[in-house]
């Protein structure tokens, strides 16, 4: 399954955009590999195609959670945080489809439906 397109982050729409050599370059002059980054200004959310599919998604998360707390004044919290946040609630929302399903106001479709995360 690809990407979204955008992500709504409050009344924010961000674009998610694949990128290949996504990296930043260090004041000692060396590439640093990203798995993904947020470029608030423009509203986008890079995310590396140089990983898995899987990857990707986490790194998705991660992305949106730093977008989110940006929008919510909170632009200080450890990367720490943001990186064991992103794996939990990729795992989380896998684990409880229901609560998803109850969230987004679909609470009577089918375990099996396309609309399943």
């Amino acid at each position: 399954m690809p990407l979204p397109a955008t992500i709504q982050i409050g009344s924010v729409p961000y674009t998610v955009v694949e990128k290949s050599d996504l990296h930043y370059t260090d004041k000692k002059g060396r590439k640093q590999w990203l798995n993904g980054h947020v470029v608030f200004p423009d509203a986008e959310i890079r995310v590396s195609a140089d990983q898995a599919k899987a990857v990707q998604t986490v790194t998705l998360w991660h992305e949106s959670l730093h977008a989110l707390l940006y929008a919510a004044g909170m632009d200080e919290v450890p990367e720490r945080a943001v990186r064991a946040l992103g794996y939990a609630l990729v795992q989380f929302v896998r684990d409880n489809p229901e609560l998803v399903r109850l969230t987004i106001g679909t609470p009577d479709l089918p375990p099996d439906s396309e609309t399943t995360p």
